[in-house]
């Protein structure tokens, strides 16, 4: 059963608290962006176009080249630290055009580094004849995520403010970074895990 594996179980709340603070950046991000810094709308949907064409230039490219060279755990624990800078830059510093490309650029590979590889870690973790509870878990932390994560976070936004909202988002990425971290020394340092 996938409940009995301990380290699928650490992966998927590691994975949940990464896509509560990720699906930030469609959602309560833009708002920001447009009610907050005052960013035309015209900006904000050049800067999702630059995600967009990222993925789509260096995505396979990257994860190909990578996934040779690198184990899973390794690869999400660096892509998972990259979105977690980029959300610090957006609390530590006053947000200009220029900034937010670079943020976007930033979060951007970060996402490269680290989806894809999540995905691989559930497929080589499971097996034939359990790779439907495997997945079912892995799909139901990203859903949960989807539909919990928005509204809370425009509740603290809204509550506490912006800032307060970008600071907590950046220290549980960059302490999700670290699970995954340790996740891969206490693991998986000689293998593709």
């Amino acid at each position: 059963s996938v409940y009995q594996d301990k380290i699928y179980l650490l992966f998927i709340g590691l994975t949940f608290v990464f896509a509560s603070c990720f699906f930030q950046l469609f959602t309560n991000l833009p708002a920001y962006y447009r009610n907050e810094v005052g960013f035309s709308e015209r900006f904000i949907g050049l800067l999702g176009a630059i995600n967009g064409l990222l993925i789509t230039f260096f995505e396979m490219l990257l994860v190909f080249r990578l996934e040779k060279r690198w184990s899973h755990t390794y690869m999400i624990g660096r892509g998972v630290f990259l979105c977690g800078m980029a959300y610090l830059m957006v609390y530590l510093f006053s947000m200009q055009a220029p900034l937010a490309i670079a943020m976007i650029i930033l979060i951007t590979f970060g996402e490269i580094l680290s989806m894809p590889f999540m995905n691989s870690f559930w497929i080589t973790r499971s097996s034939s004849h359990n790779r439907g509870q495997y997945a079912a878990l892995y799909t139901m932390s990203w859903a949960t995520a989807q539909t919990i994560a928005p509204v809370t976070a425009a509740f603290i936004a809204e509550t506490f403010g912006f800032p307060f909202l970008w600071g907590s988002v950046s220290v549980l990425m960059l302490l999700a970074a670290g699970g995954f971290g340790y996740l891969h020394s206490r693991w998986f340092s000689h293998s593709k895990g």
